[in-house]
């Protein structure tokens, strides 16, 4: 699963180069265009997440998931974002418990900005699984305030976020993930840059509604190339304290690789997203570590 970063698009031309790179793929193995469901296809070695889309895949009985990620916003000043995921099953793949941390360094906006942001404590159900015409598995999070708001690491209120992955194998060299979700934040804090005697703090409720999608391509059994799109509709605090509307789009092609130790399937990756807000665009560098141990000595 991931993360946080949402974006808003609004680019035709984006949605044209996705189709036309799946059309091309999807002739590419036309043999299996009349199959429908995701075991209808040969399974791929790495069903993991794309980089910033949710996948739809829960983890099965006696795997668990240990996800790393490193997102340098700003490369130059050195602003980066750092989450760490934990992902378990819950007696089997219908039910799935996983928590999220953040760490946040800002020097760009402050010297001292760095620190723990805010906990995310996540469920997820099974709707649909392999042998329907796709995976549905929707999220239920908590989001704990634990980011120090005078830092801006945090929002410095309880908060929840719904969000629907869908996933849908297209052929063997074909994966696709769809994301499409709303985040709530209760009396959200913003640290005034010019505080009253009376109050340092502006409070109001915060609203965020995002999609997005993914294109894996199964280049082979070890590496993927990978395109997504995140688009999102942000409630911001302006530097008086009021809240603004924000619209965001990321757009992050990437790669990563798959191998064995042991037991476990490790998967590096790296991206380079380019983000797109009010006109301006911004390159950062991101990098995706999947650790994935199977305690399943009995099998599945």
């Amino acid at each position: 699963m991931k993360n946080t970063f949402l974006w808003h698009v609004g680019r035709p031309t984006l949605i044209w180069i996705t189709l036309l790179f799946a059309e091309n793929l999807q002739a590419q193995d036309s043999l299996y265009a009349h199959k429908k469901t995701y075991n209808s296809f040969k399974a791929p070695l790495i069903e993991d997440n794309s980089f910033f889309v949710e996948e739809a895949f829960n983890q099965q009985k006696g795997i668990v998931q240990f996800i790393s990620t490193c997102y340098f916003t700003k490369i130059r000043q050195g602003d980066m974002a750092y989450s760490f995921t934990h992902e378990l099953p819950l007696k089997g793949v219908k039910h799935q418990f996983s928590y999220t941390l953040n760490y946040f360094m800002f020097p760009s906006l402050l010297p001292n900005g760095h620190g723990l942001g805010d906990v995310m404590v996540n469920y997820r159900y099974e709707l649909a699984g392999k042998n329907n015409w796709a995976l549905v598995t929707p999220r239920l999070s908590l989001i704990i305030p634990t980011g120090d708001v005078s830092k801006g690491l945090g929002s410095g209120a309880w908060g929840t976020q719904v969000n629907l992955p869908v996933s849908k194998m297209l052929s063997n060299k074909l994966v696709t993930h769809y994301n499409a979700g709303f985040t709530f934040l209760k009396n959200a804090h913003y640290s005034l840059a010019e505080p009253s005697s009376q109050d340092d703090f502006s409070q109001q409720d915060l609203t965020h509604f995002h999609a997005g999608a993914s294109i894996i391509w199964l280049a082979n059994d070890r590496i993927n190339g990978m395109l997504e799109y995140m688009s999102s509709f942000n409630d911001q605090f302006d530097d008086a304290g009021h809240v603004i509307n924000q619209h965001q789009l990321l757009v992050n092609p990437g790669i990563r690789y798959a191998f064995k130790a042991g037991q476990s399937q490790i998967v590096p990756g790296i991206s380079l997203p380019i983000a797109w807000q009010e006109d301006q665009s911004t390159t950062g560098l991101f990098f995706y570590l999947s650790i994935e141990p199977d305690f399943n000595l009995e099998g599945n």
